[in-house]
């Protein structure tokens, strides 16, 4: 990972406008996942394990294997359909079948069947319901999903998605995984924007592995508690948040052992990294999209893109092409104008979208009406500010309204760029007050399509 330069503060971004308007940074907003997904913690995808004990509970489609039984020479044939599995249960009786097999003229046959062993005198199987059509975990006798797995039962721990997109058209591809496929895999990468630009990582873990390192640009963030990061699918999702400027910069995943040693790690291809180290940045995962049927979301991710590098020629200087700007001016965007009764008004660009009241007046608490919150003023130094952190993407274009004292004032994250094209000549400035307003109209946009 190359070198970087620290920033000490969100303060060390902020631009004072003259005339009496305001500091101004800026900051990123969770809409996506691996692929883009509105809520990554219930998504499953290529990666996806269930473990024997494991539910399986989706509206995904699966390309799954059924055996039939002829009921005389105990042998099984196999058809491959396209089916949903539902609320199904991963039994310990796995349907599993082992020995050799042989290439049928109606499908592949296997001999040496090893059926289930009884639960409560029943067996227990991954069933498909001719009325329901859909698979259930259910004591029956009725169809099963087969895999073929020359090795030891007690070897396979469960279920794995290895291919497909989950849909009717290209359902998921299916197979067993044993003790020797569990190490450490990182499975996909993403970016998430909910208060922050979060560059996440989506990994399974063996159990050796005791500590997850990250590092970025703005430190290095250990991980302990790893089941807190535990997802419902099983695997475990690591975040380091990055400003909108650091869409370049690398971020690098570390797996130790509880003794400190670094562990391998291998990347969503299956192969082991010679360093033992995973890098992720937000340029790889727009370079890497591919386009959606969903036009709200293509559209996301093309502002995100121009936003990321509007803040980057402005903070640092840089000389990228920012596109998608030109239909935004003063007149089209002045409706977001502010009333901040003599108030002054920041926007950061630390970790999380923020936005600041500078306020000098007696009062200490102020009413906001968004989810009828009490600030509390906050003093550092000689100024004193009212924050409101953490907007999200989809909320930038929001009006917030907060009431100090006998004053109402009233703004959005988007009264900065009307501030700023108003007061300020700076063409790159400008460009980045353009961006923001086109990346909240796409993040809203997007947010109300799911």
């Amino acid at each position: 990972m190359k070198k970087m330069i620290k920033r000490a503060a969100a303060a060390a971004l902020a631009l004072t406008i003259v005339g009496g308007a305001l500091p101004a940074g800026f900051g990123g907003a969770d809409l996506f996942a691996a692929p883009i997904v509105a809520d990554a913690a219930d998504e499953v995808g290529v990666g996806t394990r269930w473990y024997i004990g494991d539910t399986i509970d989706t509206d995904a489609y699966f390309d799954v294997m059924l055996p039939t039984y002829d009921g005389v020479d105990c042998e099984q044939e196999f058809v491959n359909k396209t089916f949903q599995l539902e609320n199904t249960t991963l039994p310990e009786c796995w349907p599993l079948y082992i020995n050799e097999y042989q290439e049928g003229s109606e499908g592949v046959q296997f001999t040496g069947v090893i059926d289930c062993v009884t639960l409560s005198s029943h067996y227990y199987r991954m069933a498909w319901d001719n009325e329901t059509e859909k698979f259930w975990g259910r004591d029956s006798d009725f169809w099963e999903i087969a895999f073929y797995y020359d090795g030891e039962r007690s070897d396979v721990k469960g279920i794995e998605i290895t291919g497909g997109k989950g849909t009717e058209e290209e359902p998921y591809t299916l197979d067993i995984f044993t003790v020797a496929d569990i190490d450490n895999k990182v499975t996909g990468a993403s970016v998430s924007l909910d208060g922050t630009i979060g560059v996440n990582f989506y990994s399974v873990l063996n159990s050796d592995t005791a500590k997850a390192v990250l590092s970025g640009p703005n430190g290095d963030i250990e991980i302990t508690d790893l089941e807190s990061t535990k997802q419902d699918n099983g695997q475990y999702k690591f975040s380091y948040p990055v400003y909108s400027d650091q869409a370049a910069e690398k971020i690098a995943l570390k797996l130790f052992d509880a003794d400190g040693n670094q562990l391998d790690v291998y990347n969503s291809g299956g192969e082991l990294d010679e360093d033992k180290t995973i890098e992720f940045s937000v340029n790889d995962y727009i370079t890497g999209y591919e386009a959606s049927e969903n036009t709200k979301q293509n559209d996301l991710v093309a502002a995100l893109d121009n936003y990321c590098k509007a803040a980057d020629n402005y903070f640092n200087g840089a000389g990228n092409t920012v596109e998608g700007i030109s239909g935004i001016n003063y007149n089209s965007v002045k409706g977001y104008a502010p009333t901040l009764c003599g108030n002054k008004m920041a926007l950061l660009l630390n970790a999380d979208t923020s936005i600041r009241i500078f306020y000098n007046g007696d009062a200490e608490q102020a009413n906001l009406n968004y989810g009828d919150a009490l600030l509390t003023k906050i003093t550092k130094g000689e100024k004193s500010y009212f924050e409101i952190p953490n907007i999200s993407a989809d909320k930038l274009s929001e009006e917030f309204v907060l009431v100090i004292g006998d004053d109402e004032l009233e703004f959005s994250a988007l009264s900065y760029s009307v501030l700023a094209l108003k007061k300020t000549t700076d063409q790159n400035l400008w460009n980045l007050s353009k961006a923001l307003c086109v990346y909240a109209d796409a993040a809203k946009a997007y947010k109300e399509s799911l």
